[in-house]
């Protein structure tokens, strides 16, 4: 395969820039080309490393053709791809092997999502995203749809035993496009017990990733981009035991470090309001970071994925539980007392966007009246069984990592403090300190509700109405939720991250979530067949590059 164009002939904008700083500071230390901005003081007791636009160390603590960051779906994708492409490939991952290792890949479930043909999935791609689309070039989307048809037949050639998901298949049957959805998983996981259903795309990538003898450096996060007075990336300063080390790579880098959930900062900046994770609290944003410092654009930043309207946020624990109380015995209040919504309704997949219900204020409260909501029920509620998801069911990093098994009658967790209780309905309502005249009516109403079968509020359907009428009462604070963020460095049809005009930066490539190409909504599964789509389009082209030596 011939070499690729990483940059165009002409200087960029971005290039000529750098150059110019590079050219106004040669005379201040012959033959080095400064760095691009003031290097960051390093931790006290670790060795510094080059910063993006130091130029080329003169050592290299490790060497290899293509250095993935980032170690799930979208990672070992990257790596056998360019292995078996000819390509030397080392893989850095922020996590232990034993916990946490795969990210959200790790905790995730077994579906992703394919299709049957070009046409079909470019239709249903353009009707998810509605006028978002349009931050996708055409070439990006057809990259996305081919790989998404071609990938199955990759998996299936390495070994891989596919069955029907037989869900969100299609998740949204109105669209067009919607005939060709298919999702798939391994079959390998129907054959295991319900508690033990644990095999899914990371396992099955991980072992080949182990028959190739990839090299995996655990416990060894990404912390910047090393990049040559052209801007080209030409490899990672990662930290190794306590130490800051260089690792070269002679042809690319490619990204795959997944979204911020459990970045605070960022998530205050680009998400419409609080939140929390449920997956890997691994995914703080490193490599977003990191690109940016080397000038990438980024794109879809205020958009997360579902499908899982709420969780508790235990004390001592590091993601949330999933909250989902049995037989519909419950409804949900704001902060003054009052329903908004049907609670029964279940958010679908990659409409992270729903949280516009949480999140719709009152000019009065100068605040987000529904963040957090109470999750209300009663004694026949408390007593039909655990209002948590059950662990094995459930996508988070609970399920998989410091399982917390919530007891079955959920006296555990009323006596540990996190359910509040209240004889009364009043004295439930100073316990969550809300009006207690207005959570009685709430309740009273919902109640007659009910009765009639018909709920004039928000149709919350007959089936899925159930009184709240024995005492004690019970409510527990609950937070919007969500499986991951989409946004990250804009990438485009051969998965090479660009800049804010859309150029390539050379030699560095991303794929998965970390800058999805998804800006609105998914189908159930479009992340993890994201995952494979780009994770075989950047391992391809990086594999093909001459290496910049």
């Amino acid at each position: 395969m011939a070499e690729e164009k990483e940059a165009p002939k002409k200087l960029s904008r971005r290039q000529f820039v750098k150059g110019a700083a590079a050219v106004a500071g040669a005379g201040a230390l012959a033959g080095c080309a400064p760095a691009a901005s003031p290097a960051p003081e390093c931790p006290p007791a670790v060795e510094c490393a080059p910063c993006p636009g130091a130029g080329v160390p003169e050592t290299w603590d490790e060497v290899a053709d293509v250095v993935i960051v980032g170690y799930g779906d979208a990672g070992g994708s990257a790596a056998i791809t360019a292995h078996d492409a000819g390509a030397d490939v080392l893989i850095l991952e922020k996590m232990p092997k034993d916990k946490g290792a795969g990210g959200n890949s790790r905790v995730g479930g077994n579906m992703f999502l394919t299709f049957t043909d070009v046409d079909g999935a470019l239709a249903y791609f353009m009707a998810m995203e509605k006028d978002w689309g349009g931050s996708v070039e055409p070439e990006t989307v057809q990259a996305w749809a081919e790989q998404m048809i071609a990938y199955p037949a990759w998996l299936e050639s390495m070994g891989a035993e596919l069955a029907p998901a037989g869900y969100a298949e299609p998740e949204f049957p109105g669209l067009p496009g919607a005939e060709s959805v298919r999702t798939l998983r391994f079959q390998k996981s129907f054959d295991t017990p319900p508690d033990q259903n644990r095999y899914g795309p990371y396992d099955f990538l991980s072992a080949l990733v182990e028959e190739r003898s990839i090299k995996v450096m655990y416990e060894t996060p990404g912390k910047s981009l090393i990049t040559n007075a052209q801007g080209e990336v030409i490899g990672v300063v990662a930290e190794s035991q306590g130490k800051l080390i260089n690792v070269k790579a002679s042809k690319a880098v490619v990204l795959t470090c997944g979204g911020f959930d459990f970045n605070k900062e960022m998530k205050r900046n680009y998400l419409k309001g609080p939140c929390y994770g449920m997956g890997s609290p691994a995914r703080t944003g490193d490599g977003i970071i990191m690109a940016l410092k080397v000038g990438a654009d980024l794109w879809h930043m205020n958009n997360h994925a579902g499908p899982n309207p709420v969780g508790f946020m235990p004390p001592g624990l590091e993601t949330t539980i999933r909250m989902n109380p049995p037989e519909f015995r419950f409804i949900w209040v704001d902060q003054d007392g009052k329903r908004f919504q049907d609670e029964s309704r279940s958010a679908l997949h990659g409409r992270g966007h729903e949280a516009i219900y949480y999140y719709d204020s009152v000019p009065q409260h100068i605040r987000f009246p529904r963040v957090p909501l109470w999750i209300v029920f009663d004694e026949t509620t408390r007593l039909a069984g655990s209002i948590a998801r059950p662990a094995y069911k459930g996508f988070s990093w609970n399920s998989y990592f410091d399982v917390y098994v919530w007891s079955d009658d959920n006296s555990k967790e009323v006596e540990s403090g996190w359910i509040l209780q209240g004889d009364t309905l009043e004295e439930l309502a100073a316990r969550i300190d809300t009006d207690p005249a207005m959570l009685k009516e709430t309740v009273t109403k919902y109640n007659e509700y009910c009765v009639v079968g018909k709920d004039d509020d928000f149709g919350r359907p007959e089936n899925r109405l159930a009184p709240l009428d024995s005492a004690p009462y019970y409510a527990i604070e609950a937070w919007p939720v969500m499986v991951n963020t989409q946004g990250g460095p804009k990438r485009n049809s051969k998965a090479q991250i660009v800049d804010p005009f859309n150029e390539p930066i050379g030699r560095l490539y991303s794929a998965g979530d970390m800058g999805s190409i998804y800006g609105w909504t998914y189908n159930g599964g479009g992340n993890i067949g994201e995952c494979f789509a780009f994770g075989r389009i950047a391992g391809e082209h990086a594999a093909a590059l001459e290496p910049w030596s």
